[in-house]
């Protein structure tokens, strides 16, 4: 692989809203008609990357690359991260990930995620009273942004109150670029000790009518090995707080700096799914976890040869002109949807339809509640907490 992007260059998304000119490296590289290009990871492992809409559904669908990371070889983001985690769903295969995901699956389902919305709109009226009781101007990330997903993924997740708090710091530092192979490793360790902690305490009644109530359930009766169980619980816990933080984030400060496009939709509450919609097209993340080359193949002239990693340059995705026509314009109204911000093929996010609930009833009811909320500061003050893999403001002062 020859003359690959340093690991200084920012991999992740680092958009502002309202500021011309302020696109990642990954969206440079797809305007100047780079397809296929080299990168180096933080961690060091070097990786092909792929820009364009058409190539990214390719990687994501097809079985020439694979998805399972729990391999030594494999590449990863930094050091010993979650992709290490051996039952894991998103380092399962073939039958072994659809024996796994059929367990879990019927509780996000479109339909089926209807039955959380009553539980994300109390969470967020508490939340939302509790800033309107406090300082004027607050901190919008700290008072609703940082706390809704965690506080909603504790009840749909029925995790015992007793421990309710433990995790989260973990689940951050796991999504950070910089951190150390050491801390990454410490941190996906304690993640993985807390879901073993959270089956023990279930394993005595487990409900059957929630997602790792179901998974131990399906243990019990060997449909699922241990490893599976503990992986996919502890999945299942990474992936409910930590990245609807930054959707919910930025796309509070997306909307305020659009205010004709935050007031149609308060007007018209039918128009918050398109606005999810655009946000999660705009600002869903930084590059796809990357897959390894089962075989070698020719993409573009670039030969990618067996046991290679390849990654999906996600922004990109969402933003190839060839499929959204003016891309970095925001506009709630677009004909085209965010589905492939979620990835595709087997692997498609399990809980996309329940992101989209989350952050359509968090948004609506956040400016129900503050229809006059405006930012309390310029928006290119805001700081960015850009060494996360899903970057998001550091805060957003508000005022209402």
């Amino acid at each position: 692989m020859d003359s690959p992007i340093t690991p200084s260059t920012p991999l992740r998304y680092p958009f502002p809203p309202g500021r011309d000119g302020g696109v990642p490296s990954v969206l440079d590289w797809a305007r100047e008609n780079k397809p296929v290009c080299p990168v180096v990871l933080p961690s060091g492992d070097r990786v092909w990357m792929v820009t364009r809409t058409d190539d990214i559904t390719l990687v994501l669908t097809d079985p020439r690359f694979s998805r399972n990371l729990a391999q030594a070889e494999a590449p990863r983001f930094a050091g010993d991260d979650y992709t290490t985690l051996t039952g894991a769903l998103f380092n399962l295969a073939g039958p072994r990930h659809t024996r796994v995901r059929q367990i879990i699956d019927r509780f996000y389902s479109p339909r089926a995620v209807r039955r959380y919305r009553p539980v994300i709109e109390e969470q967020a009226a508490r939340l939302l009273e509790e800033m309107a009781q406090g300082p004027n101007p607050a901190d919008l990330m700290t008072a609703y942004a940082n706390a809704l997903p965690l506080r909603a993924a504790r009840e749909i997740l029925a995790v015992p109150e007793h421990l309710a708090d433990i995790y989260h710091s973990s689940v951050v530092t796991q999504n950070h670029l910089g951190a150390s192979a050491e801390t990454v490793a410490a941190a996906t360790a304690a993640v993985t000790d807390f879901a073993r902690e959270v089956i023990e305490v279930k394993r005595h009644g487990p409900d059957p009518a929630e997602p790792v109530g179901a998974l131990i359930r399906a243990h019990s009766g060997s449909l699922i090995s241990n490893d599976e169980l503990i992986g996919t619980t502890a999945y299942l816990l990474i992936t409910a707080s930590e990245p609807l933080t930054a959707p919910l984030g930025t796309g509070a400060l997306t909307l305020l700096t659009h205010p004709r496009q935050l007031r149609e939709c308060v007007t018209d509450p039918g128009l918050w799914a398109g606005a999810v919609e655009e946000i999660l097209r705009r600002h869903h993340g930084a590059l796809g976890r990357p897959r390894v080359a089962t075989e070698e193949l020719s993409l573009h002239g670039v030969t990618i040869r067996e046991g290679e990693g390849i990654c999906c340059a996600m922004p990109a995705a969402t933003h190839d002109s060839a499929h959204y026509p003016e891309p970095s314009r925001f506009d709630i109204h677009r004909t085209t949807d965010s589905s492939l911000a979620f990835g595709a093929g087997p692997h498609a996010c399990l809980g996309a339809p329940l992101a989209r609930l989350f952050l359509h009833t968090a948004f609506e009811a956040l400016f129900t509640r503050f229809p006059d909320l405006t930012l309390a500061t310029p928006n290119y003050e805001i700081p960015w907490e850009g060494d996360l893999v899903f970057t998001k403001p550091a805060c957003l002062p508000v005022t209402w």
